[in-house]
């Protein structure tokens, strides 16, 4: 991952693998982003990854799904919390992968799988800690994200006050027109 033929081979095997394999790649792939996204500053190829990743976080069940969040927004190895996410916040492939997983979570807090997703208090502390890095990141350091979910205000309505919520909303720019 850490030279452009490897982004390019992993989007191609992300496809072929079970899920199961896939999400491990993608688990990891999340979890060192931070380092991912230093060596992708000359090649920008991690956008390569977006497709792929969508198709495999649309099958992740609600566990899965949780834990790719925590990996992406977990403590590094060194540094703290905010400096992790707000670097995986100002890559375009982070910020597309960080909306695509709120995204999914929307969808299965929606379906009759939400008792699932509810049921573990781990989402919602996630969504707060989210929440609370995003309003504290100065919009002018967002990345633009390669598409953005249509469903994230409602997602984030569930959480926030009023108030808030137009905030993220003028921040994020998470109006009804596609991007």
């Amino acid at each position: 991952m850490c030279i452009r033929k490897g982004k390019r081979l992993t989007a191609k095997v992300l496809l072929l693998l079970s899920t199961e394999q896939a999400a491990s790649v993608v688990l990891a792939t999340a979890r060192n982003l931070p380092f991912l996204v230093k060596k992708d500053t000359q090649d920008e190829m991690l956008p390569c990854l977006a497709e792929p990743c969508s198709l495999l976080v649309g099958r992740l069940p609600s566990s899965a799904l949780t834990e790719l969040l925590q990996q992406l927004t977990g403590p590094p190895q060194s540094g703290g919390p905010a400096s992790h996410f707000s670097s995986i916040l100002q890559n375009k492939f982070g910020l597309t992968l960080f909306y695509m997983i709120l995204s999914q979570g929307e969808r299965l807090q929606s379906s009759e799988a939400a008792s699932e997703l509810v049921e573990g208090d781990r989402w919602t502390e996630l969504v707060f800690a989210v929440t609370r890095e995003l309003l504290n990141v100065p919009e002018a350091s967002l990345a633009k994200p390669s598409y953005t979910p249509s469903n994230l205000l409602a997602l984030f309505s569930q959480y926030v006050d009023r108030q808030t919520l137009n905030v993220l909303e003028s921040k994020l720019q998470l109006s009804a027109k596609p991007r």
